[in-house]
């Protein structure tokens, strides 16, 4: 289970549907990521803009950067948001689950 920092940060890097569209993009890419180039070309982003929401993914998790200067490619780790989600669904469970009583316990 994330701690209630990484769960929200997990969630807040994906409340923007650029970032959405970005990590949706590294998520189905075959091979080893993309590059800025092709993540520009593909969302026709602005460099500040597409700069702006790559690092508030990498920030939190959602996405590694790999390589050097204009050798640099990103790629999607998901792990952080699929703790998120695990964490996400208990939390609904117990939301469904009826609390007990401090008496109901004891018996």
């Amino acid at each position: 289970m994330l701690n209630d920092e990484k769960f929200a940060l997990a969630f807040k890097a994906l409340s923007h549907p650029r970032r959405v569209r970005i990590f949706r993009l590294l998520a189905r890419s075959d091979g080893p990521g993309l590059s800025f180039l092709a993540l520009q070309n593909a969302t026709g982003h602005c460099d500040g803009v597409l700069v702006h929401h790559l690092r508030e993914m990498e920030r939190c998790g959602l996405i590694t950067r790999r390589g050097k200067g204009p050798y640099v490619v990103y790629v999607a780790t998901p792990g952080v948001l699929s703790l998120a989600m695990e964490t996400a669904d208990r939390l609904c469970q117990d939301a469904r689950t009826p609390a007990q009583s401090p008496t109901q316990r004891a018996a």
